[in-house]
């Protein structure tokens, strides 16, 4: 769980346009209202599973003002706005857009922009942008009404043929998702007054919020403290270790010994990549905890 102030953080997720108003509509027929919401979804699932509250604008394919996305936003630590871009067929790219407030602002854009980049490799990086100005001259209400740390991701061109592909996909959506929520997480742990904690539960209390203990270090030791044996003695101490070995064990038995540790980690490394193919994300590497929600 990550606290603010002894508090659980909040996160508003924002799904862009819905309802009467589809946003923006791909070459074949995938609307942004229903990619962002379907991401939206995700993200909080994602975020459940990093131990932060959230909740979404809305959760059906249904309108919502742009004041009423404000006013929903209020309270929470932060509101991330997902959003399609569209332009021409070879645009292509994401980016995370944040108001002339700066600040907070600021930060939580450069947080998300840079998790989208590290998680959903082989995307262009268009880079955080501020509203409005000269390289980016709308001014977006969400952002410049906002009460709260708030940004807008465009997170790719759905008017581009391959991108509407993978925004329309499990593996797309799912990326998106986590990389935006890794974001988040990192963005809420600079504010002050930040800790990641583990929940104990005690009986006849109430769950008691402990914090993390430090991780302990290991002292190096100096060059002087670290015992030299002379060369004459390491040798006639390895020679007899291995007359004493040949001695009391059955030659053959040194072998089938050998071959099964062998064949254990070959078990062991077949264990492991049948649960990545089982669990794991294509093309993320990433390694899901639990069962996907549903995003219908």
């Amino acid at each position: 769980m990550i606290q603010i102030n002894n508090k659980q953080a909040r996160v508003c997720i924002d799904p862009g346009h819905g309802g009467n108003d589809p946003g923006a509509v791909g070459p074949s027929s995938v609307r942004e209202a229903v990619v962002a919401l379907k991401i939206a979804k995700e993200v909080m699932f994602q975020l459940e599973e990093l131990g932060i509250d959230s909740y979404l604008t809305r959760t059906e394919d249904e309108f919502v003002s742009l004041s009423g996305r404000v006013n929903e936003s209020k309270g929470s630590d932060c509101m991330v706005s997902i959003h399609c871009n569209a332009h021409s067929s070879q645009a292509q790219g994401i980016e995370t857009i944040y108001s002339s407030a700066g600040g907070k602002h600021k930060a939580l854009a450069n947080y998300v922009q840079q998790s989208l980049m590290k998680y959903c490799q082989g995307h262009k990086d268009r880079g955080i942008k501020m509203s409005p100005s000269d390289g980016y001259p709308r001014k977006l209400f969400v952002l410049s009404a906002a009460v709260i740390p708030t940004c807008l991701t465009e997170v790719e061109f759905i008017s581009n043929v391959e991108q509407e592909k993978w925004l329309d996909s499990d593996e797309g959506q799912t990326q998106i998702a986590y990389a935006i929520a890794q974001g988040i997480k990192s963005f809420l742990m600079s504010l002050p007054g930040a800790i990641k904690s583990d929940d104990r539960s005690v009986e006849g209390h109430p769950q008691v919020s402990m914090a993390v203990s430090k991780q302990t270090v290991e002292p190096k030791l100096d060059d002087k403290e670290v015992p030299v044996m002379r060369t004459e003695t390491a040798d006639l101490l390895a020679q007899s270790t291995a007359d004493e070995i040949a001695a009391s064990q059955d030659p053959t038995s040194i072998f089938a010994n050998s071959n099964e540790v062998e064949k254990t980690e070959v078990d062991l490394q077949k264990k492991d990549q049948d649960a990545d193919s089982s669990n794991g994300l294509k093309g993320s590497g990433l390694k899901r905890k639990s069962k996907r929600r549903s995003k219908s």
